[in-house]
């Protein structure tokens, strides 16, 4: 995958999912991650797509952050996504 080849906002989401996989001693960014910041972002269009599907973008949080917790993580100092 090309990341300069990405527009500015999706490198930008890509870069915050990687930080909350980091966050979350995660071993490795998974769809989830991506997801779950594309809903925290008011902004973005994921959240308007959830509303306009009569999805509770809340109750999807919640259980993007259950299906997270559930993942492995590292331990140790330093860790490479």
């Amino acid at each position: 995958m090309r990341f300069d080849r990405m527009t500015i906002k999706l490198q930008e989401a890509f870069n915050e999912a990687q930080s909350l996989c980091e966050q979350e001693r995660h071993q490795a960014l998974e769809c989830e991650h991506l997801l779950l910041y594309l809903l925290n972002d008011s902004g973005d269009i994921a959240s308007a797509l959830i509303k306009k599907l009569g999805v509770s973008a809340d109750g999807l949080i919640n259980e993007l952050k259950n299906q997270l917790d559930k993942y492995p993580k590292i331990a140790g100092a330093s860790s490479q996504i």
